[in-house]
């Protein structure tokens, strides 16, 4: 009673742990996406502003040239002054320009690192998955060991009972009682060495991944506030 009592406690704990991990992996799991969303959603703000200064930009070039055409048929005396104008406008422009066409590469680089980003989620999910499969494995194994276990019990009880002199398959059940008991004892024996091996790689790899998603995460928002404060100048 008391070998079974102990493995029950043992799956309840497991099973609490497992319900744990679950629970927290699938609040992670909703928040990368909701930061997806936002960020896509972000991206594509920010790209319609970039477009919508191109288009003023764009107004503006063509009353430039306008003015040129403008200058050319004005008297001697008039030229001078309005290409200078002119020639300092054009520079303004050119700048402008300059600073809207690097505004466009921070904007489709942003959408490289979020992509990267996304790309680092799917790789984690993907060994979740695998850690979760070895896992489900390794606790259906001890279910069918604490089975075992209690139904090697009950015949037990049923030879002390009904056939006490069996010496013989009283010591039987006993061993497989030690070894059932040992086996739940030692969970690692569940699964395969090299499964086992699995585990441990899998939990590894994705504490690099959550380093590496963190990283891109601080990279994806500065790079987020320049964007930002780039296009806040070009509005002024």
């Amino acid at each position: 009673i008391a070998d079974l009592q102990a493995a029950l406690f043992r799956m309840k704990q497991q099973h609490e742990t497992a319900q744990k991990r679950i629970r927290e992996e699938t609040e992670l799991k909703n928040k990368f996406e909701q930061d997806l969303v936002r960020e896509q959603q972000r991206i594509q703000e920010l790209t319609i502003q970039n477009e919508q200064q191109q288009k003023i930009l764009k107004l503006k070039t063509e009353g430039l040239v306008a003015a040129q055409r403008k200058l050319r048929g004005a008297p001697n005396g008039n030229i001078n002054d309005g290409t200078t104008t002119t020639m300092t406008t054009t520079s303004n422009f050119e700048v402008e320009m300059e600073k809207l066409v690097a505004e466009r590469k921070e904007l489709e680089t942003l959408r490289d690192d979020v992509q990267k980003r996304e790309e680092l989620i799917q790789k984690r999910e993907l060994l979740l998955n695998e850690r979760t499969e070895l896992e489900t494995k390794k606790m259906r194994t001890s279910q069918v060991l604490n089975k075992s276990l209690k139904s090697v019990n009950e015949k037990l009880k049923t030879v002390d009972k009904q056939q006490p002199n069996h010496q013989m398959i009283r010591e039987q059940l006993l061993k497989q009682k030690r070894l059932f008991t040992e086996r739940l004892e030692q969970q690692d024996s569940v699964l395969t060495p090299s499964e086992e091996r699995r585990l441990i790689e899998i939990d590894e790899a994705i504490e690099a991944i959550d380093l590496a998603i963190d990283y891109q995460n601080n990279i994806i928002n500065k790079r987020e506030r320049d964007v930002q404060q780039s296009i806040r100048a070009s509005q002024v």
